[in-house]
């Protein structure tokens, strides 16, 4: 079973003091007009009327910014939430602890990153896990309480406080950089596997060099979710038994990530779980089972009609024990015939790319789907591509072509 999820840190791997802000004499407005949005004696109106809450009030609205994928983000008094065109109501946004109460700001300048302040917290988030990194002393960052936040031409955001206005420049500086010296006492590479004991950490021996300091996470390669680890004592935790395919990288302050750093691990059955002991006993199982209907249909007279329905009676019964077994042991998901699906870990169904399938139309008119993976696109780098598109942004839905055109040879899609 996976670990639950880090949501924010504000400790980092070598961390030094820096002066990364810098005081500058410009005056900080809040964003209260986005468009036909506009925030009026602290309510957030679209064309003159007033949006509804769906679950949470907001409180006052402090600020408004607009996400590069369409969405509406506002900064309330009681969190982040969000609205988009054609949807006339605010919806909350999870935001992990540190970054919890009163907004004052909000701006969004990549679909996956945000920058966010409370009155006494400025952070960057993630913007689709929403894990955040948090800015201290060793940052350079002022001291609260803050005011407000926005964002000038040159990029840098302003961060105003009842001393002045701050001004922090991002992604200043080489990307993060990651070498992963040993796993679990090996030192990997693309073609080693890591073995492990069933439950056990695999222990990490790593060199990270990032701006700020270095955020250590991994996942499944083939997943979306991040886990962080321990900065201290990095190790991998609550794999199952079975072969892994896995990444480890290193995050910056704003949150850039390093390369992918690929890892194969292999964690042992437990004894009394291995394959070559279940299959046995559940091939016995299904035999016992099989017999007792047959038993059963014998003591009720017998005849075909009988024989039929205990075989039917027992495929069902076999089945649905197949079904529990795999449900009780993680491993048996692997099995071949074994429909998993209902076990395995939940996306985010109201997402709109939720197990998104695209097509893609020759210019003889043919008709043909493409797999993000197989296409050479990366997770993130396709996603960034999808929202959009489905939203409606030409520009967007242009630039995907182009690089599927790039990939594969299709001029003219």
């Amino acid at each position: 079973m996976l670990l639950p999820l880090a949501l924010a840190s504000c400790a980092a791997v070598g961390a030094t003091p820096q002066r990364a802000f810098r005081q500058v004499a410009r005056e900080v407005a809040p964003v209260v007009r986005v468009d036909a949005y506009a925030v009026v004696a602290g309510e957030l109106r679209l064309e003159g009327r007033r949006l509804p809450p769906t679950v949470v009030d907001p409180g006052a609205v402090r600020a408004l910014a607009r996400h590069p994928a369409g969405p509406l983000l506002v900064a309330a008094e009681r969190g982040l939430f969000t609205t988009a065109p054609g949807f006339d109501a605010l919806d909350p946004l999870e935001l992990p602890a540190p970054l919890e109460g009163a907004l004052v700001g909000v701006v969004a300048d990549e679909p996956e990153r945000l920058w966010v302040a409370t009155e006494r917290v400025f952070a960057c988030v993630e913007g689709r896990q929403r894990f955040a990194r948090c800015f201290g002393p060793d940052d350079g960052a002022p001291p609260g309480p803050y005011r407000a936040l926005a964002r000038d031409r040159s990029g840098a955001l302003l961060l105003a406080t009842d001393d002045g206005v701050w001004a922090y420049l991002p992604d200043r500086g080489p990307p993060p950089d990651l070498r992963v010296r040993a796993a679990g006492g090996v030192s990997p590479d693309a073609q080693v596997v890591v073995p492990a004991a069933a439950g056990a950490a695999v222990p990490l021996e790593v060199e990270a060099r990032a701006r700020g300091g270095a955020t250590l996470r991994w996942r499944p390669r083939y997943h979306h979710l991040w886990r962080e680890l321990d900065p201290d004592a990095p190790a991998i935790e609550g794999l199952e038994p079975g072969a892994h395919e896995l990444v480890v990288t290193a995050w910056d302050r704003d949150l850039r990530r390093s390369p992918d750093v690929p890892l194969r691990v292999d964690v042992a059955y437990p004894p009394a779980l291995r394959t070559r002991r279940l299959v046995p006993l559940a091939l016995a199982g299904a035999a016992a089972v099989l017999a007792g209907f047959l038993l059963r249909a014998r003591r009720h007279g017998g005849g075909r009609e009988a024989l039929a329905r205990a075989l039917v009676s027992a495929v069902v019964a076999v089945a649905l024990g197949l079904q529990l077994l795999v449900a009780l042991v993680p491993h048996a998901r692997s099995w071949p015939f074994v429909g998993f699906t209902m076990y395995t870990e939940r996306y985010d169904e109201h997402d709109v790319t939720y197990k998104q399938e695209l097509y893609v139309l020759a210019p003889d008119g043919a008709r043909f789907q493409l797999e993000p993976f197989d296409s050479g696109f990366g997770l993130y780098e396709f996603r960034r591509f999808l929202a959009p598109a489905i939203q409606g942004d030409a520009a967007t839905r242009e630039e995907l072509l182009r690089a599927f055109e790039e990939r594969h040879g299709l001029p003219g899609l």
